[in-house]
């Protein structure tokens, strides 16, 4: 299972961010914006994950400890670079609790992913999203699920793995 541990946003936080940036930007051709309902921000990807690791993993994520809090989104931002993006992203204000969680990684960067374009495209200007207040649940452990029309995550907990 392709697995990783993320904070997400609560439903009202992700269509907040949404219907922002569907009023802020519109996008070229080629950019595909991705649905509220995926939106995260990831504190450490882990890739392929055996289902008897899972435990393991869960144990890590409680250990880090964890609970609500709020990132303000600052402007957009691109991977790998702002001129070229093939992710374009909403940079989210960090915290120290975000910084914890995510370890000993210095590349970490707060932010949610809104959109994959197949070819680089320049970053658009932050005008209608700079200073949305995101509200995010506490770290957990999420398993990316391959679906007809992309991805969806399922958050993995012990009984989710139980009958694996």
């Amino acid at each position: 299972m392709r697995c990783f541990i993320a904070c997400f946003p609560t439903p009202d936080s992700a269509e907040r961010l949404w219907a922002a940036v569907r009023s802020s930007w519109n996008p070229p051709a080629g950019v595909r914006l991705i649905p509220a309902a995926n939106y995260h921000m990831t504190l450490r990807f882990l890739g392929e994950r055996r289902v008897a690791d899972v435990p393991g993993i869960l144990a890590e994520v409680a250990a880090v400890g964890g609970v609500s809090t709020c990132s303000k989104v600052l402007e957009f931002g691109g991977f790998p670079a702002t001129a070229r993006a093939r992710v374009v992203f909403a940079r989210l204000e960090s915290n120290d609790a975000q910084r914890r969680w995510a370890g000993e990684n210095d590349q970490f960067v707060p932010h949610v992913s809104i959109a994959r374009a197949r070819r680089g495209v320049p970053v658009p200007g932050s005008g209608g999203v700079a200073g949305i207040e995101l509200e995010l649940a506490a770290p957990a452990l999420y398993e990316s699920v391959s679906v007809a029309d992309g991805v969806r995550y399922r958050r993995v907990g012990v009984e989710s793995v139980a009958g694996d």
